[in-house]
């Protein structure tokens, strides 16, 4: 939870009716104090005027005792207080602060906000991928790179978990690990070269004898790819040349097609032109 550094009160917050009443209580120095805490927490918390321990956990009398530091029935008194006089009020979210944006940068604070949404985003997406690699380390690109550089790399580890994905339910696996696969791609090698690798492999004969290396780490490895995928090119045979007969009348060399029973169409219209 990312807030903010500083927060608005101004100068005629001690006309304020309310606050009057406050300063006319016994305990209104402790009551002030525990104000003041919860303007600092709902700009800590930074989530327009809510205040909480997490978003999915919300402060209790108790807890904001702990964290102010002051007696639970100095907190309750104050808590009480300051409902009575419509300041805040309590649902399921935590504890809400009426009318703190009314003094506040709303504009500020919602930017500041949406940073932090980004932030967290991108740290969850980062922690996400280093999770699914195994624990290996994710492409600098990824973390320090530029918007584009960032985009590219998003390419390469989407284009790596479609193969990863392939090789997973080709072989009934569970295989994680997909550096390899990305080295590759990163090599310029395609989805289809990389699936036609597992495809060859899969019917080998060696890797169904031995399937514990129909992973990422062997298929997939520089020296072995190079060398599997070469074997998955056919070789290019020259087309059959045409058969060439010789024409027993003429001697012209023509092929089959043009033989007839007498010789060939080329005498056969010569003599019947003349």
């Amino acid at each position: 939870m990312i807030g903010v550094q500083w927060i608005k009160i101004t100068t005629s917050m001690f006309d304020d009716e309310k606050i009057k009443f406050i300063d006319s209580l016994p305990e209104r120095d402790t009551i002030f104090y525990i104000w003041i805490r919860l303007l600092v927490l709902a700009g800590k918390c930074n989530a327009g005027g809510y205040i909480f321990l997490t978003e999915n956990i919300p402060y209790t009398e108790e807890s904001l005792s702990s964290v102010i530091n002051r007696p639970l029935n100095t907190v309750k008194l104050a808590m009480s207080t300051f409902l009575q006089l419509g300041m805040i009020e309590t649902d399921s979210k935590g504890i809400y602060l009426l009318n703190f944006n009314k003094y506040q940068n709303i504009e500020g604070l919602e930017r500041i906000r949406e940073q932090t949404k980004k932030r967290v985003a991108q740290y969850r997406e980062r922690k996400k991928l280093l999770e699914y690699d195994g624990g290996v380390t994710l492409p600098v690109t990824l973390c320090n790179g530029t918007e584009k550089e960032r985009e590219i790399d998003k390419i390469y580890i989407q284009n790596a978990l479609t193969v990863l994905t392939y090789l997973n339910e080709k072989t009934g696996k569970r295989y994680r690990i997909k550096k390899y696969i990305m080295a590759r791609l990163r090599d310029g090698a395609t989805i289809e070269e990389c699936q036609s690798v597992i495809d060859a492999k899969i019917k080998d004969q060696f890797f169904i004898d031995n399937p514990k290396y129909l992973n990422p780490e062997t298929l997939f490895r520089p020296s072995n790819f190079d060398r599997y995928k070469n074997e998955t090119i056919p070789f290019k045979t020259e087309s059959p040349k045409t058969k060439i007969n010789s024409c027993s009348r003429c001697g012209s060399q023509v092929p089959p097609q043009d033989m007839t029973a007498n010789g060939c169409i080329y005498c056969e219209g010569k003599e019947a032109s003349a």
